[in-house]
């Protein structure tokens, strides 16, 4: 664990025998994202829910099309927290939600396996 640039832990967490990556943990940001400090490279970002107010269309879209802009982790995975079921009544599938993150890797109730 080290100090990064914005005053908050960074952990690096060891992913198969011999390689590191650099994990940013983010949530809570409630249309803030923009706001974000994030480190000048790392490997992975993961939201952990709550990027919206209310999970509406405008505001998925805001949020992916700021993914898109994070050229400095190759990696971004999003997952829904409670202000985002807004979204699951606007659009009940899986499939379709997960292709309005087009900037990002969606789940929900599943694992991921990025590195085997």
């Amino acid at each position: 664990e080290n100090e990064g640039e914005s005053g908050k832990e960074e952990v690096e967490i060891e992913l198969g025998v011999k390689t590191w990556k650099r994990v940013v943990v983010i949530s809570d940001t409630h249309r803030k994202h923009e706001q974000v400090v994030l480190p000048k490279s790392a490997d992975i970002l993961v939201h952990c829910g709550d990027f919206s107010k209310h999970g509406t269309m405008q505001q998925v879209i805001d949020f992916n099309d700021w993914l898109g802009t994070i050229e400095q982790i190759p990696i971004k995975i999003v997952i829904s927290g409670n202000h985002e079921l807004q979204l699951y009544r606007i659009c009940n599938d899986l499939p379709k939600i997960k292709s309005l993150f087009s900037n990002a890797i969606y789940i929900q109730d599943e694992e991921l396996s990025l590195y085997d």
